[in-house]
């Protein structure tokens, strides 16, 4: 027999029953709460369960009894379900249709024709005249030297040299003059002004 209880009081809610010296959670699960309250319900088709449920402190008072379904078994039904339904019969072929399949197969295989044979198509292929064009040789421009006329100190020549090529040089490697200008002439630079 299917019992199913419901909560007076809370939308979802669980409480301990003891089932054969077992504690076993019983969750009472509602729906919505707004426009209208559904308590929680919880159902058991468990005698033992059952019997738990309706000696628990509870019953009655934050929990009840909502419904009984008994389950009944008509023979009848159970007569139904032992019966076959709804099976094919056997599809008997017949011999002469088995012979009549296989001599439409003779005739089309023998219709049935073999593809002609395809010589293969040889083409000559023709000289390719080569014309070789002059082509004229590229002449790389030299380009002179970047002139920076506002440097007159080798300080500030080092110092315009280390923004310019920034993280190429050291204060080391521009110590003094003759750094300096050796560093500028691989930069391909030139301080006209330079004292």
């Amino acid at each position: 027999m299917l019992k199913v209880y419901k909560s007076k009081v809370y939308v979802t809610r669980s409480i301990y029953v003891n089932v054969d010296g077992n504690s076993r959670m019983v969750e009472f699960r509602g729906g919505q709460t707004y426009p209208k309250k559904i308590f929680g319900v919880f159902t058991t088709d468990s005698v033992k369960m059952q019997k738990a449920l309706e000696s628990h402190m509870g019953f009655g008072k934050t929990f009840e009894l909502d419904s009984e379904e008994k389950k009944v078994v008509k023979p009848q039904e159970v007569i139904t379900l032992m019966e076959p339904k709804n099976i094919p019969e056997p599809i008997v072929i017949e011999e002469d249709v088995i012979e009549e399949v296989e001599e439409t197969v003779d005739e089309v295989e023998e219709t049935v024709q073999e593809a002609p044979v395809v010589e293969e198509l040889v083409v000559e292929e023709e000289p390719v005249n080569e014309t070789v064009e002059a082509f004229e040789p590229v002449v790389e421009e030299k380009v002179g030297p970047r002139e920076i006329f506002e440097v007159e100190k080798a300080q500030d020549a080092k110092l315009w040299l280390m923004n310019e090529f920034k993280n190429e040089f050291t204060h080391r490697q521009l110590a003094n003059k003759d750094l300096i200008l050796k560093a500028a002439k691989e930069k391909n630079v030139v301080f006209p002004n330079l004292k």
